[in-house]
C-alpha cells in the first residue's frame, strides 16, 4: 500500500496534517509521521507532554510513527508533506540542524510545504529551492509582501527587503487544511462546555508586551460585558501564563486539531485579536473582528483584509483607555456574524471550497500521479 509521509517537527502541525491524513485514508493510502526534535520545548513533539498528545492522535487515526533517528530519510519514496520547509523559525544554523526536508531524494519524492501563520516569511527563501510546491491559502496573502517600498522589520532577527520576492512558480493557492473538518456548533458547545443560549466574544489574548498593561485589557473586558458578551479568552501554549483575572469567563489554551480558534469563532458573535494574522480565520468564519494593535513595528499583517465593515483596527493609544461610548461605536459599525457581505470578501480574498485536503490530493493525482504509485 502507498504511504504518504509527514515531517513532524512541531506539535502545532497536527492542525494541518490530520485533515490530510483523513483524506489520504479515505483514498486508501497509509500515513506515516516522521517525528523529529525541536529545540523549542513548547513545540517539541518529542517532549514528555507533547509525545503523549501526539500518540493520542496517532492511535485515533491509525498513523504509523517513526522517530527521525529510526529512518533513512534519503530512501523515502512518494509524497512528503512539511510545514515551512521544516524550518521552525528564522533559518539560523541551530534551526537547520536536523532538518529532514533537505536530505530527501528529489528524484523519488514530491515535496510539498504548507505554511503556519506568518512563520514562512523568514524561512521561505531558505527552503523554496528544496520543495516542489508551497501551498498558500490565497494569492493576496503573498501579494501584500510584493508592495513594500523599502525594508520591513518582520521579527527581531529578520528584515524583509525589496530583493526578497515571494513570486515563484512553485506557489500554489489551494487553501488551508486547518479549516477542514471544523466540528458542528453542537459539538463545539459540548467540547468546551459552553451554554448555547449565551452570546460569546472570542478574545485571542495578545503576546505580552511592555506598552500596555492588564488594566487596559480589563477595560476592554468591562466594555464587552456591558454589551452582554460572555468572554472566551484563548491563549497559546507557547505564550506566558496569564493571570486568573485576565482569563475571562471561559479560558482555552490549546492549538491542536481541530483548530480551537476557528472552532470557537464558529459559535461566537465577535472576535477580538491583537496584531495577529488571525483575521484570515475571522473572514473564513464570517465573524466580525476588532484588532487591538499591540505590535508597534511598521509591518501590519494581512493589510489586504482591512475593511471597516468586517475587520477594523484600533491603534494602541486609542484602545488602551478607550471609553465605552467610543468602543461601542466601533463595534456597531461591524457587520453581524454570517452576513452576506462576508461571502463577498471570502470569495474575493480567501477561497470558497469546503475541503482543502481534497483539493491538494486532486492536484497531486492530476499532475503527479506517479508519486501516488510508489511504495517503500
Amino acid at each position: 500500500m502507498v504511504t504518504i509521509y509527514y515531517i513532524v517537527s512541531s506539535i502545532t502541525f497536527l492542525q494541518f496534517y490530520i485533515p490530510l491524513v483523513i483524506e489520504a485514508t479515505r483514498l486508501g493510502y497509509k500515513n506515516t509521521f516522521i517525528v523529529r526534535l525541536n529545540y523549542k520545548m513548547y513545540a517539541n513533539p518529542l517532549s514528555r507532554t507533547n509525545i503523549a498528545i501526539l500518540n493520542s492522535y496517532v492511535q485515533k487515526y491509525n498513523i504509523r510513527q517513526i522517530r527521525y533517528d529510526e529512518v533513512d530519510i534519503k530512501n523515502i519514496k512518494g509524497v512528503v508533506f512539511t510545514v515551512d520547509g521544516d524550518i521552525y523559525g528564522p533559518p539560523r544554523e541551530i534551526l537547520l540542524i536536523g532538518n529532514l526536508l533537505f536530505p530527501l531524494n528529489p528524484d523519488n519524492t514530491l515535496k510539498i510545504s504548507m505554511t503556519e501563520h506568518m512563520n514562512f516569511m523568514s524561512s521561505y527563501h531558505a527552503y523554496i529551492d528544496k520543495v516542489d510546491y508551497c501551498i498558500f491559502s490565497n494569492k493576496h496573502f503573498l501579494q501584500q509582501f510584493e508592495s513594500h517600498n523599502d525594508t520591513v522589520e518582520i521579527s527581531d532577527d529578520y528584515t524583509l527587503t525589496r530583493d526578497k520576492s515571494f513570486n515563484n512558480h512553485k506557489n500554489l493557492f489551494l487553501g488551508n487544511t486547518k479549516f477542514d473538518n471544523i466540528p458542528t456548533e453542537k459539538e463545539i458547545f459540548t467540547r468546551f462546555k459552553l451554554n448555547p443560549t449565551k452570546k460569546y466574544c472570542l478574545f485571542l489574548f495578545p503576546k505580552e508586551r511592555t506598552h500596555f498593561s492588564s488594566e487596559h485589557i480589563l477595560n476592554i473586558y468591562a466594555h464587552l460585558k456591558r454589551i452582554g458578551f460572555t468572554i472566551i479568552v484563548k491563549s497559546r501554549p507557547k505564550d506566558k501564563s496569564i493571570n486568573l483575572n485576565l482569563r475571562g469567563d471561559v479560558f482555552v489554551n490549546g492549538e491542536f486539531y481541530p483548530n480551537d480558534s476557528v472552532s470557537l469563532m464558529k459559535i461566537s458573535q465577535l472576535c477580538i485579536i491583537s496584531s495577529s494574522s488571525a483575521n484570515e480565520e475571522t473572514v473564513f468564519s464570517k465573524i466580525p473582528c476588532c484588532d487591538l494593535i499591540s505590535d508597534l513595528r511598521k509591518y501590519e499583517r494581512n493589510q489586504y483584509l482591512l475593511d471597516d465593515r468586517i475587520y477594523t483596527r484600533i491603534e494602541i493609544n486609542e484602545w488602551k483607555n478607550i471609553s465605552f461610548k467610543k468602543f461601542i461605536s466601533v463595534i456597531k459599525k461591524l457587520e453581524r456574524k454570517n452576513s452576506n457581505y462576508f461571502d463577498v470578501i471570502k470569495e474575493k480574498y480567501l477561497f470558497t471550497h469546503k475541503n482543502t485536503s481534497v483539493k491538494i490530493f486532486e492536484f497531486i493525482k492530476q499532475n503527479h500521479n506517479d508519486f501516488l504509485q510508489l511504495e517503500n
